[in-house]
């Protein structure tokens, strides 16, 4: 009896070593052009303070605006007196 559960178990084990091995080296990866390439970003910083006064309906309508054109955020950073500043980048073609 042992001896039929190992082998059931080995045999179960090679068949799916031999499924997963199967999908592995069936892949239809697209070559990178341009491997070397050096990325290049530009950055934008917006300062909440420049906006404050208008309210954070019109921060919120820049950074739409922002991203319309390609800008991603990427962070920001608090400055004096609990304003913000916040950093887009965006790729360079």
């Amino acid at each position: 009896m042992k001896k039929i559960v190992f082998i059931v178990s080995l045999a179960t084990a090679i068949i799916f070593l031999g499924m997963g091995l199967s999908s592995c080296g069936n892949v239809n990866a697209q070559p990178r052009s341009n491997v070397n390439a050096i990325e290049r970003w530009e950055y934008r910083v917006i300062k909440d303070v420049d906006y404050y006064d208008a309210g954070s309906k019109n921060l919120e309508r820049i950074f739409n605006e922002l991203g319309k054109e390609g800008w991603e955020y990427a962070g920001n950073m608090a400055i004096m007196n609990s304003k913000q500043e916040h950093y887009f980048k965006r790729r360079l073609p």
